[in-house]
């Protein structure tokens, strides 16, 4: 699991991701953590540091759908071997919070092809 701590949590996104999977019966010693992260650019970027200290060379990605392409090519300009699993779902608060997370990640993947050029 990635994923570092955002501005409201206590937790790291990757600690919330362990115990989730721990409560679910997944054993804890086959669980590998990145804490530090704060961006895609950065989870995956770290998780491929993780994976090669562990002889690890493919991902499985697990995000919502309006974030899946812009992690797929995150990991493709980092030589990564990785696969998508969409969630399902997404639980919106209202259509204003639906609206936001749609127009960011817009932006976010704007932003990140133009500073690859």
């Amino acid at each position: 699991f990635t994923g570092g701590v955002g501005n409201r949590d206590e937790l790291a996104e990757a600690e919330v991701g362990r115990n989730y999977a721990i409560a679910r019966g997944v054993d804890p010693a086959d669980i590998l953590l990145e804490t530090t992260s704060t961006s895609t650019y950065e989870n995956l970027r770290n998780a491929r540091l993780v994976a090669q200290q562990h002889g690890l060379e493919t991902f499985l990605i697990v995000s919502t759908p309006n974030h899946m392409r812009r992690a797929l090519a995150v990991a493709d300009d980092l030589h990564m071997e990785a696969y998508s699993s969409p969630t399902r779902s997404i639980r919106w608060i209202n259509s204003a919070t639906r609206t936001f997370s749609y127009m960011r990640e817009v932006v976010a993947f704007s932003v990140y092809l133009l500073n690859l050029g």
